[in-house]
């Protein structure tokens, strides 16, 4: 592997790679592709990848997930109880609907998914060695490696395409959410620094962290501007800071638009003013 845009599609790759299990098959296959005395280097590497990213799938859609989503619909005329294809609808878009996507966002999933099917059945073909497929020519097995690993990339992309899509659809109601249920009531940490408190202003960034059949789930961070008061009358003292948060946000994939928040990890900290 020595050409440039090949080993920067191997690093995009290993980037979207998340368990210890995942990162040593991978290197096990890269070694396999650059074992270039073997002359069926590209068939080892074809079926290591392949399991590779069969492990991803199952891993990241399991069945029993998969099964509860409003779009699953039982394959026919096989066995399997969850198709590829499923799997990766699943990772993209868990179990919002086909409709809920296509009727909210501009992003067509369809191409993605079908290349990425695709490439991965073609990795299938040199899993059997025959006359064809054996001692594949280097430039052959470099086009073969480089269309795989921009569908794949192109598959994960589409992941982070889809959640910030989903984050930008429901930026208002997050916001709206947090004055309401979070900043409307009286914050227990600020209450044990002073006698009153007011939110002035909110500062976040929030980002999906998973979502699987029931939920969407949001990870929001960020900081308040808060005014706090000691004493009454002439005694009274006021003071403005700013404070770091942080909680968690549900929002069911039935109607994204209907949030709720955790109040169990919803956190001021105001460490800083006891420094």
């Amino acid at each position: 592997m020595n050409d440039q845009k090949e080993i920067e599609l191997f690093r995009e790759f290993k980037n979207s790679l998340e368990t210890e299990f995942e990162l040593k098959l991978y290197q096990a296959a890269l070694n396999n592709l650059n074992d270039n005395n073997n002359k069926i280097r590209f068939n080892n590497f074809a079926y290591s990848v392949r399991e590779l990213i069969r492990n991803i799938l199952e891993r990241r859609a399991p069945n029993d997930q998969v099964v509860l989503c409003s779009w699953y619909q039982k394959p026919k005329d096989t066995l399997t109880l969850v198709t590829r294809r499923q799997r990766i609808m699943f990772i993209i878009h868990g179990g919002l609907s086909e409709r809920f996507i296509s009727d909210n966002f501009d992003i067509d999933m369809r191409p993605t998914i079908d290349n990425f099917i695709a490439q991965i059945n073609n990795l299938s073909k040199f899993t059997h060695i025959e006359k064809n497929t054996f001692e594949i020519a280097n430039k052959e097995i470099q086009k073969y490696t480089i269309d795989f690993l921009e569908s794949v990339n192109d598959f994960f992309k589409k992941i982070s395409e889809s959640r910030k899509s989903i984050i930008d659809l429901l930026e208002s109601d997050i916001n709206e959410m947090l004055y309401q249920d979070a900043f409307s009531e009286s914050i227990t940490e600020l209450l044990e620094i002073a006698t009153h408190h007011s939110i002035d202003s909110l500062y976040y960034e929030s980002d999906i962290i998973d979502i699987d059949e029931k939920n969407i789930y949001i990870a929001v961070s960020g900081s308040i501007d808060a005014e706090l008061w000691w004493g009454k009358g002439e005694d009274e003292v006021v003071m403005s800071e700013n404070f770091p948060f942080q909680c968690m946000v549900y929002a069911d994939v039935k109607n994204p638009k209907t949030l709720s928040i955790d109040k169990d990890s919803f956190n001021v900290n105001t460490s800083s003013w006891s420094q």
